[in-house]
């Protein structure tokens, strides 16, 4: 009986050929399923744990945004005649807090402080001659020729830009499901410098954003005050007195002990245990990619294995046919000859 085809009459695959295939090819999935479990544990064996420090956060009220935009102060100082600097819009406070965080101003704000970038790359600082160490061996210099010659830029120290390209690469700023609160989050293969370095990014925005409104309120006052020593007006004194009022409780609240444009929800922790690497879940993601490439690998080679043997019957036939035939008397002759 022949063996029934694993195509169709246009020479495509059906989908119960399709399953017969990879049933015949269980071996090359079985196959494959093995060697990405090998890679996987592999994987595992050598990976470097990662610890994920983080916080949860909520935006604090926006008195920044009425710092530099108070309309009755940009009434008032347009009526005297006074800094138009006090009328300018302002985004949100926390929007701004986050764009800081990621910021050159930050980067520069860490390095002078607390040399950041010695912290953060201490791989490449040389402790004794307090340099920094340039990379060697002859695929970097190939690098640097090759670079050379392209016009592209050169190795270089690391700098604050560098720093603020780090921060913005393994910051996460996730905004906590169907609330308003947020998580900020950094992941080391250190648990104590992924605390400390998230503290000092997370506060050190925070500190730009104060530093800067204390400036602007700073100013604020002082015009109020030349105000009130000049008018007479009743009217006008009291609404700057109002606005006195206001300024002086802005004041305040930068001054607190309290961060300026977040509340703290859930304060920052050393991990103790790594976020990754996830054995399980890698385990389960090698099984499942050792599936679809063993089907992928199976039906391929069925697909080659069949092209070779359609394409071995075609020149077999061919061959059969240009062969030259015997004429019919001759094969008469040669058969009463052996009788």
């Amino acid at each position: 009986m022949a063996k029934q085809k694993d195509t169709d009459s246009s020479g495509e695959l059906d989908l119960a050929a399709t399953i017969v295939i990879i049933v015949r090819g269980w071996w090359i999935v079985l196959i494959v399923v093995l060697i990405c479990l090998a890679i996987a544990a592999n994987r595992i064996y050598k990976f470097t744990p990662s610890y994920e420090a983080k916080m949860i956060i909520a935006p604090a009220a926006s008195l920044g945004g009425a710092l530099a935009g108070d309309s009755r102060l940009r009434s008032v100082s347009l009526q005297f005649g006074g800094l138009g600097g006090l009328g300018g819009g302002s985004a949100d406070l926390f929007d701004q807090f986050s764009v800081i965080l990621s910021s050159k101003s930050l980067a520069e704000r860490l390095q002078n402080q607390s040399q950041a970038l010695q912290y953060v790359f201490n791989d490449a600082w040389n402790v004794e001659k307090q340099v920094w160490k340039r990379p060697t061996g002859w695929m970097f210099e190939k690098k640097e020729e090759l670079k050379k010659r392209l016009n592209m830029p050169e190795w270089e120290p690391p700098n604050v830009e560098f720093l603020a390209k780090f921060i913005k690469g393994n910051l996460k700023i996730e905004k906590v499901n169907k609330t308003d609160l947020y998580k900020l989050s950094i992941e080391s293969s250190d648990p104590e410098f992924a605390a400390g370095f998230l503290k000092k990014i997370v506060y050190g925005a925070d500190d730009i954003l104060r530093e800067r409104d204390y400036k602007f309120v700073s100013s604020n006052l002082s015009y109020i005050r030349n105000q009130l020593s000049n008018t007479s007006i009743s009217e006008y004194r009291l609404v700057l007195i109002q606005l006195l009022a206001e300024q002086e409780q802005k004041m305040m609240f930068m001054q607190g002990p309290n961060p300026y444009a977040f509340q703290i929800v859930e304060n920052i922790s050393t991990p103790q245990t790594p976020s990754t690497p996830k054995a399980f879940r890698t385990i389960i993601v090698a099984i499942v990619a050792g599936i679809i490439i063993g089907i992928i690998l199976a039906i391929t080679f069925y697909v080659i294995r069949t092209s070779f043997r359609d394409r071995k019957i075609r020149i077999q036939r061919v061959q059969a046919a240009s062969e030259p035939q015997q004429p019919l008397d001759e094969v008469s002759n040669s058969s009463e000859a052996e009788k």
